[in-house]
């Protein structure tokens, strides 16, 4: 028995030399996939791949993509959408930028008329050099301000969206300034103020109350404004002006009743 057990313990000596020790490097994992930055003009555009979002926008990276041939599209307000087809090649990084504004295809066009026609057409407050109607093409897709500028009417102006490839109709009615007339900074010396009450007196002079700014006197040339500071009124915050059967303003404020001849203020 001795002699057995001996003799197995010197075989498996003899197969444990004969086994050879590996001595090259570990197998390395494939790469998972590659990474795709994204850029876009304008930014902020959706990023889709495949059909599916991403739940990303402009400028951002698509990390670890499926080694193959992918459909990246991107998503903009107000733009047709753009469709490139990336292959995606293991451990490698791409960078694609999409100009929306460089592509003809993407602008829009808008059609301007007023009535009456021929008015000046302002766009994004720059004159265009063109009179109503006319159309103006290759337009950045977007919210455009329009404004229609003529004499003897009141000049308009709206906030247009033009989108690619489409035409936008932008038609406003202009009143005529022969029965009214406007009084705003741009067409005249009022004071930017807040006015709640209005009087005019036997000389067709306009009177204005303001909230917190006194009251403004229009005489047909000048604008003229009456404060605490320059005049006797009691505070600067109108209620009411009137004028009484004695010709005399009258002027209900915060702080009481004030009455104008002319020249004095009586509280």
């Amino acid at each position: 028995m001795k002699i057995l057990v001996l003799l197995f313990g010197v075989l498996l000596l003899f197969n444990s030399c004969e086994r050879k020790v590996s001595t090259s490097l570990p197998t390395q994992p494939e790469p998972l996939g590659g990474l795709l930055a994204i850029s876009s003009i304008p930014e902020e555009a959706k990023i889709y791949v495949d059909g599916k979002t991403s739940g990303l926008v402009t400028p951002d990276s698509l990390k670890w993509l499926e080694i193959k041939r992918h459909n990246i599209t991107l998503k903009k307000e107000y733009y047709n959408d753009t469709t490139l087809s990336v292959n995606i090649v293991a451990d490698s990084a791409q960078n694609i930028i999409v100009d929306f504004n460089s592509n003809p295809n993407m602008r829009g066009t808008l059609v301007c008329a007023s009535t009456p026609n021929k008015a000046q057409i302002f766009l994004d407050d720059k004159n265009t050099g063109k009179l109503t109607p006319a159309t103006i093409e290759n337009l950045i897709p977007g919210p455009h301000k329009i404004k229609y500028v003529k004499n003897n009417v009141r000049s308009d102006s709206t906030i247009s969206i033009v989108q690619s490839g489409k035409h936008n109709f932008v038609s406003l009615v202009l009143v005529d300034t022969t029965y009214w007339v406007d009084y705003n900074q741009e067409t005249s010396g009022i004071f930017p103020f807040t006015y709640n009450t209005i009087a005019i007196d036997k000389n067709n002079v306009i009177w204005l109350g303001s909230i917190s700014n006194g009251i403004t006197k229009f005489d047909g040339t000048t604008w003229t404004n009456f404060r605490m500071e320059n005049s006797g009124l009691s505070n600067n915050y109108i209620n009411k002006i009137k004028f009484g059967p004695n010709g005399y303003l009258w002027v209900c404020t915060i702080s009481g009743l004030n009455e104008f001849d002319g020249i004095n203020w009586t509280v």
